[in-house]
């Protein structure tokens, strides 16, 4: 509830400055009966909590009843609905079922509304579909996410991050050490993964979506490193799940995300670490 109050009060904000800034946030029209397709990308707008959002408008009559639903495979979904006074109206996390949201409400007066589509988590990014109906629609679903992987970063092509495992470090359910950052990706562009350790036999595990496992590597990229190479089908954000073979494992590492692709190492079995599985997410 905390959180709820506190992005409401975000959201009153930023509907004041979009309605008086010189320099807006985009705020796209939205007709009842209409679904929009769009993707929250890392340069749009954010709350003070760091949770992104695109806005949308829509003329209302005084008494209409209206449903608002919001999905998304890529992220927690968001919504909050209010008027052009910063007068919010509603919002909601998850009652749509799994991690979307919907919201209903009979409008108070005859005037434009706003719609935040937005994630409930900071740092978030990726496709959504925003619907707006008249009547009042039921959720579709029971209430209640899994929810996504916790990310500590975003990467871009070309990035090279150095990081390090720690006793403080979240563990999969066999002891192992994990981390996990996001990478916005384009269709048809492919990519290389690689992560670079001498202190820790290293696994590399490609996700999409909640758990969507696409790729596991142990030992692709030669001395015992992992290597994923891919080419996505779509615009769609993945988690680079690096996580340590053997249990308890501190050590640092560098994973390298490059554009186009490089060849699998055909190399000999790894010794350094055992043990091993999948992560795990609340």
């Amino acid at each position: 509830m905390a959180r709820f109050s506190t992005t409401l009060a975000a959201a009153a904000c930023t509907i004041a400055s979009a309605v008086s800034a010189q320099e807006p946030p985009t705020i796209t029209p939205i007709a009842y009966g209409e679904t929009v397709t769009n993707y929250l990308a890392s340069s749009d707008p954010a709350f003070q909590d760091s949770s992104r959002y695109k806005l949308y408008v829509f003329e209302g009559q005084e008494g209409d009843s209206i449903t608002v639903f919001l999905s998304s495979p890529d992220f927690n979904a968001y919504l909050i609905l209010a008027d052009v006074d910063d007068n919010v109206l509603a919002g909601d996390d998850d009652s749509a079922g799994g991690c979307n949201a919907h919201v209903t409400s009979v409008l108070p007066v005859t005037g434009q509304y706003v719609i935040h589509a937005a994630a409930a988590t900071a740092g978030e990014i990726g496709q959504f579909q925003l619907t707006l109906m008249q009547g009042m629609l039921p959720p579709g679903g029971p209430a209640g996410c899994r929810g996504f992987l916790g990310h500590i970063g975003i990467l871009s092509l070309g990035d090279s991050v150095q990081q390090t495992f720690t006793s403080g470090d979240p563990m999969l359910s066999d002891s192992s050490y994990y981390h996990v950052w996001l990478l916005p990706t384009t269709g048809g562009s492919p990519f290389t993964a690689d992560v670079m350790s001498d202190a820790l036999d290293a696994v590399l595990i490609l996700v999409r979506g909640i758990a969507d496992i696409v790729e596991v590597d142990d030992d692709d990229g030669g001395a015992c490193n992992p290597r994923i190479v891919h080419t996505p089908t779509e615009q769609r954000p993945y988690r680079l799940v690096v996580r340590t073979r053997g249990k308890r494992q501190e050590g640092a590492y560098t994973l390298l995300v490059t554009a186009g692709t490089k060849p699998i190492v055909q190399d000999s079995p790894c010794q350094r670490g055992a043990g091993g599985s999948s992560p795990d997410h609340d």
